[in-house]
């Protein structure tokens, strides 16, 4: 029997309504979200530690925790939503999801999903067992395939000065203090509030609740353009504390019609500050997976 969402459901798979969860005692460590414009994790949390991400802040309502989205596709916006109607102009339609929890926190989960009628998408997430310290690892693979010709592109950094994101990303918690990002190069200053480094895997971590904690994105060098081209963002007066690994941010990705891209990343959701030596050891570690 598998355990989801503190019940004993069976081997069938999930519901299309449904979200998957992982709780331990009595604490809900993860959550994936599927009934909103997107699938999104929130809560984020070690076992027995607080949510380290922010769903639906104030100045930017379309961030979602940990969440994967486009920017713009044929000229289509699906990233931002409408401030009345909270919806995209573009579409990211969830057609299908199944997959299990285990009782341990092992989880397989397979989800299919259309961008409007240009894009399907078929994503599997693989989420470890907590280890002693309450920290876990999530695999996310993901093949996006061309239904006609798709360019996948984002505003230009040159035009806007913020521009450049889309893709995988992380907004954090608004809790967390002496908030650091780093990268499998450095701890980077962030004096000017939001930096574009280029390396091989990029975290945030900081302080809640007298603990510290991060996140930390690895994406596998079989990505095109890797490695990768991050956008991070670090504002303690507001609180913003957001980063993204940025396939977009130099030039568009076009596919024509049938053709494949596929990204894969792990993801770490960890307690204590991660160095750049240990953010490098991890790239290594999931650059050996086949």
């Amino acid at each position: 029997m598998k355990k989801l969402a503190g019940m004993f459901l069976g081997l069938a798979a999930l519901t299309a309504s449904a979200d998957f969860t992982y709780q331990k005692n009595g604490q809900e460590v993860w959550r994936l979200r599927t009934d909103g414009t997107k699938p999104y994790f929130e809560p984020l949390c070690t076992v027995g530690g607080p949510s380290l991400v922010w769903a639906s802040p104030p100045d930017h309502p379309w961030h979602y925790g940990l969440w994967f989205s486009w920017k713009y596709i044929n000229k289509v916006n699906y990233w931002e939503e409408d401030k009345v109607t909270r919806q995209p102009a573009g579409k990211t339609i969830l057609e299908k999801q199944e997959g299990t929890v285990e009782a341990d926190g092992r989880a397989d989960i397979r989800l299919e999903l259309a961008y409007g009628d240009v894009l399907k998408e078929k994503r599997r997430i693989e989420i470890s067992a907590p280890d002693a310290e309450g920290g876990y690892s999530m695999d996310w693979t993901q093949e996006f395939t061309a239904v006609k010709e798709a360019v996948l592109d984002c505003t230009p950094v040159a035009k806007a000065g913020w521009g450049g994101y889309a893709g995988l990303s992380v907004r954090l918690s608004r809790e967390l203090k002496e908030v650091k990002a780093v990268t499998a190069d450095s701890v980077v200053d962030m004096a000017a509030g939001r930096m574009r480094p280029v390396s091989v895997a990029a975290e945030n971590n900081g302080i809640l609740g007298g603990a510290e904690y991060g996140i930390t994105v690895v994406p596998h060098p079989s990505n095109p353009r890797f490695p990768s081209n991050w956008y991070l963002v670090n504002t303690p007066k507001e609180p913003f504390y957001f980063f993204n690994d940025a396939i977009l941010t130099k030039e568009p990705y076009t596919l024509k019609a049938g053709e494949k891209l596929v990204l894969r990343y792990r993801v770490y959701v960890h307690k204590g500050r991660w160095t750049p030596e240990r953010l490098k050891t991890e790239s290594v570690r999931f650059g050996a997976v086949k």
